[in-house]
């Protein structure tokens, strides 16, 4: 199955046979009603532990098909192990409460700050909100500094501005974040010190 998926490139057949087949384990395909085949798992299950080797789906549909096909081999196994997404979840085919490790392996680079920003939406709010930001960016100066985004009430796209600013003292820091943040008895000793 060749598509256009998140971050995978496209592969030869001789890549497939040497990198992905050449795994131990077997394959379990989704195929929609039309018979078009819109995802896969590549595993092996072995000791109660499922090994996922590689994960593929095109649509919700087959995401939601694979995941119940590993739900079905809950009596065959305790653990699964695989590579997952942050965005990836499970609990549909959880039927008791587990623990999880996650890991990061792979890094990207952020080329343009506010290019990178801009097209992110936000929570929506009662009102615009104002944030700014410090990047330190010793490989790409039109990175380094402050950048003000400016987030609408119905929080689509920030407005995402170089700006030259300080950084807040923190008093102004504190007054910033204090109706947001969450503190420790210990910290509101500190706050309410004259020190």
């Amino acid at each position: 199955m060749r598509c256009k998926y998140s971050c995978t490139l496209a592969r030869t057949d001789d890549w497939w046979e040497r990198k992905v087949l050449s795994k131990p384990g077997v394959a379990a395909l989704y195929r929609n009603p039309d018979g078009i085949a819109e995802g896969y798992l590549l595993y092996e299950a072995a000791d109660r532990k499922m090994r996922i080797h590689e994960w593929v789906h095109t649509t919700e549909t087959a995401r939601a098909a694979l995941w119940s096909f590993i739900g079905n081999h809950d009596s065959m196994i305790d653990q699964l192990v695989m590579m997952a997404r942050r965005t990836m979840t499970c609990l549909s085919c959880c039927r008791s409460r587990g623990s999880s490790k996650s890991c990061c392996l792979i890094s990207c680079r952020i080329v343009d700050v506010e290019r990178f920003i801009e097209p992110y939406s936000f929570a929506a709010s009662e009102r615009e909100d104002v944030l700014a930001i410090r990047v330190e960016d010793e490989r790409a100066d039109w990175n380094d500094g402050w950048f003000r985004l400016t987030i609408p009430a119905n929080g689509r796209s920030a407005l995402v501005e170089r700006t030259e600013m300080a950084a807040p003292g923190i008093p102004r820091l504190r007054a910033t974040f204090r109706h947001g943040l969450q503190c420790s008895p210990e910290d509101d000793v500190r706050q309410r010190s004259p020190l």
